[in-house]
C-alpha cells in the first residue's frame, strides 16, 4: 500500500508541478506583462492631463489677464464718451443720446473681497445715413480697448438713414 501511495505521488508531483507551470506561463505571466503595460499607460496619461492643465492654466491666466487691462481702475465716463464720439466719427455715424442707465453701480464680487468689479449701464442711441456705417461702429465698438458687454440691440431702417440702439455695461475696479 505503502509502495502504492508513493507511486501515485511520484506521478501525481510531477503532473501538479508540469501543471502549474504550464498555468503561469499561459495564464498569469500575460496578465503581468498587461498590468504592467496598463500601468505605463495610466502613467502616461497623466503626464498628459498634467501637461494640458498647466497650459490650460497658462492661457486662462493670459486671457484673464488680457481682460482686466481692459477693466480700468476708475469709471471715467468722459473718456467712454470721448472714445465713443470718435468711433461714431470714424464710422460716419452720429451719436444723438447717450445716458447712464441706473445711478448704483453693480458690484460683482469674486471669492476674494479685495477683487471688486463695479458695473456700469448705459443706453445709447446712434443715427447713420448707412447700414454699413452702422456696422462699422459696431465693429469698432467690438474692438475698443476697454471691457463692453452689449446687453440690448435694436436696429430700425427707414427709406433714407438707420437708427441704433443699444445698451451695454462697462466696468472698473473701483
Amino acid at each position: 500500500m505503502n509502495k502504492r501511495w508513493t507511486k501515485m505521488l511520484v506521478v501525481i508531483l510531477p503532473a501538479v508541478l508540469l501543471l502549474y507551470g504550464v498555468a503561469y506561463w499561459l495564464i498569469i505571466s500575460p496578465l503581468k506583462e498587461e498590468r504592467q503595460a496598463l500601468g505605463q499607460q495610466v502613467s502616461m496619461y497623466e503626464q498628459q492631463y498634467n501637461r494640458l492643465q498647466k497650459q490650460e492654466d497658462d492661457s486662462l491666466k493670459g486671457r484673464l489677464d488680457a481682460i482686466s487691462k481692459s477693466i480700468p481702475d476708475q469709471k471715467r465716463p468722459a473718456e467712454m464718451v470721448k472714445n465713443l464720439q470718435s468711433m461714431a466719427e470714424t464710422a460716419n455715424v452720429a451719436i444723438t443720446h447717450i445716458s447712464s442707465q441706473d445711478t448704483n453701480q453693480q458690484s460683482l464680487i469674486e471669492d476674494d473681497v479685495d477683487d471688486v468689479v463695479l458695473a456700469y449701464t448705459y443706453a445709447l442711441d446712434v443715427h447713420a445715413k448707412s447700414i454699413a456705417d452702422l456696422n462699422q461702429f459696431l465693429t469698432a465698438l467690438r474692438d475698443s480697448r476697454r471691457l463692453l458687454v452689449l446687453n440690448t440691440l435694436s436696429v430700425r431702417q427707414t427709406r433714407d438713414d438707420v437708427h441704433l440702439s443699444l445698451t451695454f455695461r462697462t466696468f472698473s475696479s473701483s
